[in-house]
């Protein structure tokens, strides 16, 4: 930084250029005197100073009370810190070793060439006379009596100017506010321009004020170029206050109309800053939708008299979301509440319906009806006594109730009910006669629908009605020598003859009571004794037997075939043979397969060994095998499987044998002691001559070891064996 540092014997007035800050020490009397036994800098006592509180005033612009930075930054308070206040000064004293001697007039003829910053004026010193001697000159800080070249010194502030190439300055003012140009008012009648090569800055502190004006109204004030305000509370121009920060890109000026300037957003379609808006053309929403934020409602208000008009051949009202309904809510005055009226479609509409209102008002206590199409009308209705219905009158059934004219007694405790049947084919209409009938007549209609009453005669065939007939009491029908005969399109069904036997077309079905099954009785001649057919009080399908096409020889029996076909033949002893089976163990079956043992009491692992795998003398069947465990421990299935393998065929050979049957069950490990019955169905497993065993196996680990509780039972077929001869079979015979 440039330092201009001039010292006489007992003063010195040291102007110093730190960043854009001009700082000034000058003593009241005009000069500064030394202390004796205090800590001196180049004849400045800092001590004293600082402790008296007179150092660093007289400031150009105000009493600051503080050191500057380069940069133009606080560097410290003055009084905060003591040590930075001394530490600071040291700083920029020591930065000139010269001690110079003279007075401020002898910068008046210091010759200036080729000026550099951060120069000083130089000469030598007597100490003998304490008079400069000499030739003064600017020398670099640590180079004295070394010029550099350079045409001038510049500071923003206060500037040594040469006035030709050996840069001689003519005059320089000893007062220290000249060196100020604001620390009095200035006038000037010409133009002043003052050109900076680094940031100017202007500071008002302890509430001064920097202004820019003119006296002569006619004049404005001209800035060229900008303006920058900095570390203020505002800038005013004309009386406008503005704002403080630039905005955000897109932002306008506006004002609040009170001089207060501030930067806001130009709102694109959005019309809360227009207190009165207005639309200037037709208003497209463009897909979007006229909303309200926070539940707010959206209020159409017209002026006066006006109308909301709405122009469209489909205005909708939908629901809020996709599970609630629309309303269409008429509210009552608001002198009397928020209570309203209103209209709304069901949740599920199963097909779109548009419902045409009638033309005019209609006539008092006339409802509106439909006719099932859309189209609504005015229709009277019965509300009270005596009332008369006009034209015709339908009754139909509402859900699964019928429609019926019910007509009540004196007391209304019972009521004669008039009802259609179930299914008609077409309309009927039956007009009633026009008088009572004389006793015993009854009412007969003309087959067109005209109603009369007229006598019964006996002696004719008789169509009974299409409902079911119910007799108050028993009855009997007067057969005489004649049959009864029941038809179906004059077809007989069943006939009754007079001499008492019954022959019926088709079948003939007794039905049970729900107690016990239907009987079929013959009696004998003399009516003492019956013969009764009667089937089991439960059966769990129907049955039919065929009897045989005639009669059998003595001593036959009647046989079936398994299907109902019954014949004739002989009776001669069974050829069934059951045989029970003990194949209990003692195991862990684990997960594989074991074979049930039919003796000794271990299960095996393989279904050759010969403790598991029976050579059969006969065809037969495993009817069922049942088992009880002691030890469950775990859920699964176990599977029961019946295997066999041929005469002729290798038992080690395990693709040989042959999976006959299976039966699954589940277990549970809470099922010990349980009994598992599994029976099998198959006519037939095994031929006479094949191997045959039982295994038994688990999806699961279901057990330890325990005890097994099998038993098995087997049906052979005695009439198929291996023959009544000893013989070879190289198959089965």
């Amino acid at each position: 930084m440039p330092i201009i540092k001039v010292k006489t014997r007992n003063s010195e007035v040291a102007l110093i250029y730190v960043g854009s800050t001009h700082v000034t020490r000058v003593s009241n009397e005009g000069e500064l005197v030394a202390v004796a036994n205090s800590s001196n800098v180049n004849g400045v006592d800092v001590k004293y100073a600082i402790d008296n509180n007179d150092i660093i005033q007289n400031f150009p612009f105000g009493d600051f009370r503080r050191v500057v930075d380069v940069a133009g930054n606080t560097t410290q308070a003055m009084g905060a810190n003591r040590d930075a206040v001394v530490t600071a000064l040291n700083d920029v004293f020591n930065s000139d070793s010269e001690d110079l001697g003279g007075s401020l007039s002898s910068l008046s003829s210091v010759a200036v060439s080729n000026l550099l910053a951060d120069q000083v004026l130089a000469w030598n010193y007597d100490t003998s006379s304490g008079t400069p001697v000499g030739t003064k000159k600017w020398v670099n800080k640590t180079q004295q009596d070394t010029v550099v070249s350079s045409s001038d010194m510049v500071n923003e502030v206060f500037r040594i100017v040469s006035t030709d190439q050996d840069g001689t300055v003519t005059s320089v003012s000893t007062d220290v506010s000249s060196l100020n140009p604001f620390s009095a008012d200035q006038s000037s009648s010409s133009a002043r321009n003052h050109t900076l090569s680094a940031e100017m800055k202007v500071v008002a502190d302890q509430g001064g004020s920097f202004k820019i004006s003119t006296d002569n109204g006619a004049t404005p004030a001209v800035i060229t170029d900008r303006v920058e305000v900095d570390q203020v509370t505002g800038l005013k121009l004309n009386g406008l206050s503005w704002p403080l920060a630039d905005g955000t890109v897109g932002q306008v000026i506006r004002t609040n109309g009170s001089g207060s300037l501030s930067f806001v957003s130009l709102e694109s379609g959005d019309v809360v800053d227009d207190t009165t808006p207005q639309l200037g053309g037709d208003l497209d929403v463009n897909g979007n939708n006229i909303t309200s934020a926070s539940n707010g409602d959206v209020t159409i208000d017209p002026h006066g008299n006006g109308a909301i008009v709405l122009k469209s051949d489909d205005i909708r009202l939908e629901g809020a979301s996709t599970l609630t309904t629309p309303a269409l809510k008429l509210h009552e005055t608001s002198v009397f509440g928020g209570n309203f009226i209103a209209i709304k479609p069901p949740v599920l509409v199963t097909a779109d319906t548009t419902l045409v209102l009638p033309d005019g008002a209609g006539s008092n206590g006339q409802v509106l009806t439909t006719n099932g199409t859309g189209t609504l009308s005015w229709s009277s209705v019965l509300g009270g006594t005596n009332e008369t219905l006009e034209g015709i009158t339908s009754f139909k059934k509402v859900g699964a109730t019928e429609a019926t004219i019910a007509l009540y007694d004196g007391d209304e405790s019972n009521f004669v009910s008039l009802k259609a049947p179930q299914t008609l084919t077409a309309n009927a209409s039956f007009i009633l006669p026009g008088a009572d009938g004389t006793s015993g007549q009854a009412m007969v209609t003309d087959g067109s629908g005209n109603l009369s009453f007229t006598t019964i005669s006996g002696g004719t065939d008789t169509n009974l009605g299409n409902t079911d007939l119910t007799l108050s009491a028993s009855r009997t029908v007067e057969m005489g020598s004649n049959n009864l005969d029941f038809q179906s399109g004059s077809t007989s069904k069943f006939k009754i003859f007079s001499t008492g036997t019954a022959f019926a077309t088709s079948r003939f079905t007794v039905n049970g009571n729900g107690t016990s099954g239907g009987q079929l009785r013959m009696k004998d001649a003399d009516d003492s004794n019956i013969l009764t057919l009667k089937p089991p009080d439960s059966m769990s399908s129907n049955t039919t037997f065929v009897l045989p096409g005639e009669d059998g020889t003595d001593g036959q029996v009647l046989k079936t075939d398994g299907s109902g076909n019954l014949s004739f033949a002989s009776a001669g002893a069974s050829t069934t043979l059951t045989q029970v089976y003990s194949q209990s163990f003692f195991d862990d079956i684990s997960t594989i397969p074991h074979y049930l043992p039919f003796k000794d009491i271990n299960e095996q692992a393989q279904l050759y060994q010969e403790e598991a795998a029976m050579l059969m003398p006969f065809s037969g069947r495993i009817k069922s095998i049942s088992l009880k465990s002691t030890s469950l421990t775990g859920n699964g299935d176990l599977t029961l499987r019946v295997n066999t393998i041929a005469t002729g065929s290798s038992v080690f050979n395990s693709a040989g044998w042959t999976i006959e049957e299976s039966e699954v069950l589940p277990v549970t490990s809470t099922d010990d002691n349980h009994t598992f019955h599994f029976v099998f169905d198959n006519a037939q497993h095994f031929e006479a001559g094949d191997l045959c065993t039982a295994s038994i196996q688990a999806s699961a680990d279901i057990s330890g070891n325990g005890y097994w509780h099998v038993t098995t039972i087997i049906e052979f077929d005695t009439s198929n064996n291996l023959g009544t001869s000893s013989t070879e079979h190289e198959t089965n015979p």
